[in-house]
């Protein structure tokens, strides 16, 4: 009888053991992925950020297209009536 007070003694021990290692593995286990949730979340607003920071920096470059496009456009207007000019001076000279 004593043996099997002893043994079930034992056993309770070992299972009170045995609980806490668990409730301290749980509570590391707990600590690390709180810490990977801070950095899944680091990490999506870091990629918020250069989303948008790129989707500025396309509309900035579609602008300066649009710019440039509108420049190149004037300029194209600007030798086209030039050479119209000159066409009509040549014109006007056979003319005479």
């Amino acid at each position: 009888m004593w043996k099997t007070v002893l043994t079930a003694l034992k056993n309770l021990l070992t299972l009170a053991r045995d609980l806490e290692e668990n409730r301290q593995e749980i509570k590391e286990l707990n600590e690390k992925i709180y810490g990977l949730a801070l950095a899944v979340r680091s990490l999506s607003d870091k990629i918020d950020a250069n989303a948008q920071q790129e989707a500025s920096e396309r509309r900035a470059l579609i602008l300066q297209l649009e710019n440039d496009l509108l420049e190149a456009g004037r300029e194209v207007e600007s030798l086209s009536d030039k050479k119209t000019v000159r066409r009509k001076k040549i014109d006007h000279k056979k003319l005479k």
